[in-house]
């Protein structure tokens, strides 16, 4: 999925290169089986990797709410716009 996404040998590795690679991959290919624009699949994949960096070592075994949260607080101290994440009470 990432060879048809991405524009450079460099990003290629980058992705291919951070934790859960191949998840991300499977989740793009189902964006992508369901209609998703290429553009759309491209910021996907972007705020994946950038997710997948901040995902502790022992992710493959589940995270609580509180270590979500704590992402997208991460995340909006950064990054804001339309599709970033905001709480609720």
């Amino acid at each position: 999925m990432f060879e048809s996404l991405l524009r450079t040998q460099a990003a290629y590795h980058r992705h291919c290169d951070a934790p859960f690679a191949a998840e991300r991959a499977r989740y793009l290919q189902h964006c992508a089986d369901h209609g998703a624009t290429l553009a759309t699949l491209r910021m996907k994949s972007t705020e994946l990797l950038w997710a997948a960096r901040l995902l502790p070592p022992n992710a493959s075994q589940g995270l609580g709410m509180e270590q979500l949260l704590e992402m997208v607080r991460q995340r909006t101290s950064i990054h804001t716009g339309s599709t970033t994440g905001t709480e609720t009470d």
